[in-house]
């Protein structure tokens, strides 16, 4: 039987077996949530890096499966195109919009067959626009075209090598190869783009390169970095899969997570943390040196209720997707 994580406890209690098919409907945001409509394109700032504050851009998205609606959106990247794509969990689908909240395209929809998917929670594009998707509770990482043709998928469920047990964050690094974290699998998993096994990092636990329930990857200058939500922490390896260091732990005061879930790093190197039990993102340095955090649990423009995933665009601008406000937010890197 399959080991389930607490957020997955909490979605399988919400979600019924046909949490993707059409008639499903999430609970209404409270009365004060604003309508939200697409903005113009974020401004592209003089510095794409910042240590400040993070002043709010815009936001779109609201409850629903239309063309600007989620359900629970949790992953997010960037593609080379400057597009965002964002995994609509309870949806089952990948939504691709413009920087500025145009709808594109929507890759995917329920089920279990060839380009289904059953709760997507991560997603990732190699250089060539290929889209990579953690497919959670089918056990495995389906992959697609920039176009949104299926190509193929691999996986199944499993705690051997190239196996998975609730498959949630995925990256890429420069060189082509995938890094999968597996919720309830208590590692992160190293594969080629082809779904090729090649190493294992981490171990079900509580000490120095080890995991409860690890969600969203990250990988940037060599390193990967992996909100470890269990732990109250993030984890950081080589490529190679060498523990480097961690930092965090429980509490609400400064460099201190409650159940993080999304993590990112700019191009300078700055590492944010959706702190999603705290409803607020965290910024530290490549070290893990607290810098700085915005957000509040709210409705309001550039507050959060479920901070989840995060990705950049290449003016720097911070964009954060909201599970529960079913919304993407975007945020000025200075």
């Amino acid at each position: 039987m399959k080991r389930f994580s607490l957020l997955s406890i909490i979605l399988l209690a919400v979600l019924s077996p046909l949490a993707c098919s059409k008639t499903f409907t999430l609970a209404p945001l409270p009365p004060s949530m604003p309508t939200i409509t697409p903005s113009p394109t974020p401004t592209p700032a003089a510095s794409i890096c910042g240590t400040s504050a993070h002043p709010y851009v815009l936001q779109w998205g609201s409850p629903g499966g239309g063309n600007i609606q989620f359900e629970q959106p949790f992953g997010m990247a960037t593609g080379s195109n400057g597009n965002i794509y964002v995994t609509d969990s309870g949806n089952c689908r990948v939504m691709e919009f413009t920087a500025s909240g145009t709808y594109v395209a929507q890759l995917g929809s329920y089920g279990t067959g060839t380009g289904e998917m059953e709760y997507p929670a991560g997603v990732a594009i190699d250089g060539s626009g290929n889209v990579y998707v953690a497919d959670l509770f089918n056990d495995r990482v389906d992959e697609f075209t920039s176009s949104g043709t299926f190509i193929t998928n691999w996986g199944t469920y499993g705690t051997g090598a190239g196996q998975f047990a609730q498959p949630y964050g995925i990256a890429i690094d420069s060189s082509g190869n995938l890094y999968v974290s597996q919720s309830t699998g208590d590692c992160v998993q190293k594969f080629t783009t082809s779904g090729t096994f090649l190493l294992q990092m981490g171990t079900a636990g509580s000490g120095n390169g080890q995991f409860q329930g690890p969600e969203a990857v990250a990988v940037a200058n060599g390193n990967v970095y992996v909100a470890d939500t269990g732990n109250n922490r993030i984890e950081i390896f080589t490529t190679s899969g060498t523990f480097a260091a961690n930092w965090g732990s429980s509490g609400t005061g400064n460099g201190k997570f409650t159940q993080p879930q999304g993590v990112g790093v700019d191009s300078c190197g700055n590492v944010y943390v959706a702190d999603t039990g705290n409803a607020r993102v965290q910024e530290f340095t490549s070290a893990g040196t607290y810098q700085t955090q915005w957000g509040v649990l709210g409705a309001g423009n550039g507050n959060f209720q479920e901070p989840a995933g995060i990705t950049f665009d290449a003016s720097g601008n911070i964009y954060i997707s909201d599970a529960t406000r079913c919304s993407v937010q975007v945020f000025s890197p200075n």
